[in-house]
């Protein structure tokens, strides 16, 4: 990195060394992603298996008994 003008100024060895580093970070999140949607589906699955009342939908709730996360 090189100062130019009280700028920074970067080279292209740095700019395609950031460029490595970002797309290393965005395939273990893209894994971590997967991962996890595999997981929440294998969940879902075991849950309408076992217990699908868990899923369903309650009846209206006036507005005082609404709960959000």
């Amino acid at each position: 990195m090189k100062q130019k003008n009280d700028e920074l100024a970067y080279s292209q060895q740095d700019l395609l060394a950031l460029v490595d580093s970002l797309r290393l970070e965005l395939r273990v999140k893209d894994s971590r992603l997967r991962d996890m949607e595999e997981y929440m589906d294998n969940l879902i699955s075991r849950v309408m298996e076992r217990n699908p009342e868990l899923l369903a939908a309650p009846l209206a709730r006036n507005k005082s008994q609404r709960r959000y996360f």
